[in-house]
């Protein structure tokens, strides 16, 4: 009875029938491999709760009473446990699996963290409190994975609308896992070798600005860089935009244009993602600062001043939508030719041998930055009123919605060894 039709096994195929038909198959079970594999790699479970459309509880239920290995893996390294946290709808197999005595709850996996990382992640509120009510570490951590903790997970969320619901429970998973007894989630957590080493970090860069009140008020640490790379929350924040830069600016007394370790400050992250407020706040910051100039100037590890990152705009990030300001490159350039950037710099493009000494006029064309950033690069702008308006400190501003679409890999320009996580984008 172990045979295949079709890469599946007899108990793959009564996942199509009613459930009275697996049980039937199920009573067999000293001739049936109850875990066997189909030509994709999962068992009848594991299909179960991965793929299977229009499944029944009760086939999931079966097959667990009967003795199916709840903790399997499937063939891309998740195990039921995260494909069942995945979803809302769900629930029911997540809390089967989860009154088993034998299962593991927090199986970690290289590239789906944990099963809590994963509900986190897909905002599955009631998969949360499930997790976290049969013992989920809130404060489980993974070394070089894009969301490496629950909290990270949540803040660096890739919901996918721009819905209300979806702001609503971002906040509720927050706050789920800050008040979580007996062991809360621990703000300062520091997680080595991701790309936010904290997770006021991921806030910085993917949230609001009343989320990083939140955090703050926890006892977030803004001066708490990564120090592999040496960035800072500042930096996210300033690729984000002027709310969640002033947010983080507010309180913090150390070094405002301290680099990363590519030699990029807080300049080079605003102008590269087109933020203008941004970019004419740090600037007014600066107003009396005799660095003024080498700062507007300062080139990072390619030779990339702040205007070079500036005229090669992109529309898209993996937060674009939750962006505190809206890209205005050419806003961007005409504000630092104005306070003197050098239009005649040049930095490197490519890699190992095939490299490139281009200047921003250059990159421009290169890039189809479009005719008003090359012209102005080409006839310095002549019109200054306005772009020297500094900026109040404290601007609440709007509180926005929250989503992304799928992850869109920028360069921020630091070498980091991540494992990417490849979840499916939940349905609504």
């Amino acid at each position: 009875m172990d045979g295949k039709v079709d890469g599946r096994s007899l108990l793959h195929m009564a996942l199509d029938s009613n459930v009275e038909m697996l049980k039937t198959l199920l009573e067999f079970r000293t001739a049936i491999d109850i875990d066997s594999l189909d030509d994709f790699g999962f068992t009848p479970l594991c299909r179960a709760v991965t793929i299977h459309p229009n499944i029944s509880h009760l086939h999931v239920q079966a097959l667990i009473r009967a003795g199916a290995r709840i903790n399997q893996r499937g063939p891309n390294g998740a195990s039921i446990l995260h494909h069942a946290a995945l979803e809302a709808h769900k629930l029911p197999y997540l809390r089967l699996l989860l009154s088993q005595p034998d299962i593991d709850i927090d199986n970690p996996s290289t590239e789906w963290s944990s099963p809590l990382c994963v509900a986190a992640w897909c905002l599955n509120v009631e998969g949360v409190r499930a997790l976290l009510d049969h013992g989920a570490d809130v404060n489980f951590y993974l070394q070089n994975a894009l969301y490496s903790t629950p909290l990270i997970s949540v803040l660096g969320t890739r919901g996918s609308t721009t819905s209300s619901e979806d702001m609503l429970a971002i906040d509720t998973i927050i706050r789920m896992l800050f008040f979580n007894l007996p062991t809360r989630a621990n703000v300062k957590q520091k997680v080595p070798g991701g790309r936010f080493y904290t997770a006021l970090s991921a806030a910085s860069l993917c949230s609001s600005l009343e989320t990083l009140k939140l955090l703050l008020g926890e006892g977030a640490d803004v001066h708490q860089g990564d120090p592999d790379t040496n960035c800072m929350p500042h930096h996210f924040a300033a690729a984000n935009g002027i709310d969640n830069f002033q947010a983080i600016i507010l309180s913090y007394r150390n070094d405002l244009m301290a680099a990363d370790k590519e030699n990029k400050n807080c300049l080079h992250w605003a102008a590269q993602f087109g933020n203008l407020k941004t970019v004419q706040y740090i600037i007014s910051r600066l107003r009396d600062d005799k660095k003024l100039q080498m700062y507007i100037n300062q080139p990072d590890s390619d030779g990339w001043t702040p205007l070079c990152w500036a005229v090669r705009p992109h529309e898209m990030s993996f937060w674009h939508d939750m962006r505190s300001e809206q890209p205005n490159y050419a806003g961007v350039v005409r504000a630092l030719l104005l306070n003197d950037a050098r239009p005649d710099v040049k930095c490197m493009l490519g890699n190992g041998t095939v490299t490139e000494n281009l200047t921003p006029l250059d990159l421009a064309k290169r890039c189809d930055a479009g005719e008003e950033i090359i012209n102005m690069l080409q006839h310095a702008p002549d019109d200054q009123t306005g772009l020297k308006t500094s900026i109040e400190l404290v601007s609440e501003g709007p509180v926005r919605v929250y989503a992304s679409n799928e992850l869109y890999s920028i360069c921020f320009n630091v070498s980091l060894n991540l494992a990417f996580l490849t979840l499916p984008q939940p349905t609504k």
